[in-house]
Parts: structure tokens; sequence; C-alpha cells
């Protein structure tokens, strides 16, 4: 059985489910072992050659944090013998502390997966050359679309073809917002069932200032058109308290005008026979116009931190080049 060996930082929504996930691949038992050998959340960090990852869910679930030891400098927790860094850990303002760990990361023989959009929406072109020069590898499948397939199917799937223009509702907290206020709901009402629900962050306000689609855009401009840009050169607006109509959708678009690469994120009003209309309250999902492939549609019922994990891991299994 082939062995890939894992350091996880970040372990709140996101980073427990990818624990409880690569806790069911090993037990399957199918050809990919995934070792845990370092762990750390904003509390405490453990590291060593054969942790148990049935054990840091367990403490993590009683305790609320992943072990009883003090936090590990991460420059100490990275020297591990190691494949692959995973970062789930929650965006910086300015990306630069997601910057320097991947620098670290790839000085040390590391790969990285990553589902912290700061880091590529702020220093993309830093964290890309960084990469290159070290020979490693990152990956970002759960940064924009959570647990929908997006960088895979570009990566695999449409190989003969360009991207013309992608259209996608990649926010699943804004549009359950505008879509429960275009029912007369009040904007803090909302705001709480959809963090009591786990569809929104304790602190929600990146998601409703409509800063995390413009990180999204960032990085969605910048893989399909080779740009640089950074948050300064993408638009993006949020939600406010108003009412919405029912065919209101917050919907990110990137696309060319007149050879210039263009990141939109906005909130539009959608015809009845769009694509994106009829995805599920709780889903993600895009539309991208090719030169070759024609238009492909791809969305899921239902997303949430559970389904951006199995993004996180798929990743992994990626980079590991598993049989």
């Amino acid at each position: 059985m082939k062995e890939i060996k894992v350091i996880l930082m970040g372990v709140g929504n996101v980073g427990l489910n990818v624990l409880r996930i690569l806790q069911t691949n090993n037990e399957r038992n199918d050809g990919l072992s995934v070792r845990l050998v370092g762990v750390s959340d904003s509390h405490s960090s453990v590291s060593g050659k054969n942790l148990n990852i049935q054990d840091i869910i367990r403490n993590k679930e009683l305790n609320g944090r992943v072990s009883n030891n003090a936090e590990i400098d991460v420059a100490e927790l990275l020297k591990e013998r190691a494949d692959i860094l995973v970062d789930c850990t929650p965006a910086s303002r300015d990306g630069s502390r997601e910057a320097d760990l991947y620098k670290i990361a790839f000085q040390n023989g590391l790969d990285v997966v990553t589902a912290n959009k700061s880091g590529l929406a702020n220093r993309w072109k830093d964290i890309m050359d960084s990469a290159k020069n070290y020979s490693r590898k990152i990956r970002y499948e759960a940064t924009v679309a959570g647990g929908v397939p997006l960088f895979s199917v570009l990566d695999y799937s449409i190989i003969p073809s360009r991207v013309i223009r992608f259209r996608g509702i990649v926010s699943s907290t804004i549009n359950y917002v505008i879509r429960n206020m275009a029912s007369g709901a009040k904007l803090d009402q909302v705001v709480d069932e959809a963090i009591r629900k786990g569809i929104a962050e304790r602190n929600p306000q990146d998601d409703l200032k409509g800063l995390d689609a413009g990180r999204k855009s960032v990085i969605l401009v910048n893989r399909l058109f080779g740009t640089t840009y950074t948050l300064k050169d993408v638009r993006y607006e949020g939600v406010e308290e108003r009412r919405y109509g029912e065919n209101d959708r917050l919907i990110t678009e990137i696309y060319e005008d007149n050879g210039k690469p263009i990141a939109i994120s906005r909130i539009a009003s959608l015809s009845e026979d769009d694509f994106l209309r009829h995805i599920d309250i709780d889903g993600l999902g895009y539309q991208i116009l090719t030169d070759n492939n024609g238009t492909v549609n791809v969305s899921d019922v239902s997303d949430g931190p559970y389904e951006t994990a199995g993004a996180v891991v798929n990743d992994i299994f990626i980079l590991s080049n598993r049989p």
C-alpha cells in the first residue's frame, strides 16, 4: 500500500472534516494510506510519526483543541518529514502569513493543498513563483467552489479547450442570505440562522461584504487567464438590508473584454432559463463556455464544510498520484 505523510494546519469545520474523511479512507484500505505526522489548531499542536487521527478528532470534539500540548512554532512543525502541507486555517487580511507559510513548506520539500483563499488572492505571483523555484506543487480546489469540482475539471476534463467565460455561484453565504431576504426575512435574522447551520462563519463579515467572493474572483481570473491580479483589480459587492427579488443571486463572472481579463462578483437578477437560477439554496455551481468542449455546467445540491473537506482530500490524492 502506498503511504503519504501529511501535516494539517487548521482544525475548524473544514479541517475537522478533512480528518474524518482521511480516517474513513484509511479504514477502507483501498491502496493509499494517509499518515498524519503533524496537526495544529489555534490553541495547540502535535507532531510525530504515528499520530492517531481518531484520537485527534475525539480530543478536538471533546476539548476544542487537537492536543494538550502548547502550539509548536510553524517552522518546527514543518521540519517533520512529510509530503504535503494542508492549510485549512482562517484567512488572514493580506495573505502574507499564508505566502510565508507556503514558502517554508516548499523549502522543506513539501507540496501544498489549501482551502485558504487569502494567500492566493493577495500574493498569487509570489506563491506561484515560490512553488516553481523549489519545484513543488500547490493545489487549491477548495478555495473557490467548495466541494464542487472546478480546477480538477479544468486540469483533466477539458484539456483541449480554452475557457472563454466563467459564470458561477461560488458564495453560499450571500446567496443563502439574499434568497431568504427575498421572502421578507431580515438580514440579521438570516445571518444568525446561517451561522447556526454552518453555512456562514462565526464572523461572517468577509462573506457579507463580498470580500470572500472577491478573493475567489482573483483566484479564478489568475488561473483562467494567466494574470497576476490582486483584490484591487477585481470588482465585488456585498449584501445590504433591502428586499431582494426571488431571482437575485450573487454571480461571479470571469471573461475578457477587448483582450483585458475582467473579474466581477455582483448581485444580478437571472432569467428563468438560466442554469445558475436553478441551483439549490444550499448549493454551489458554475457554467463555463469553452471553445472546444461547448458549455459545461456543474453544480451540487448542498455544499458545506464536509463537501469542502472532500475537495481538500481530493487534492491530497491527486498530489499523491494515488494508484
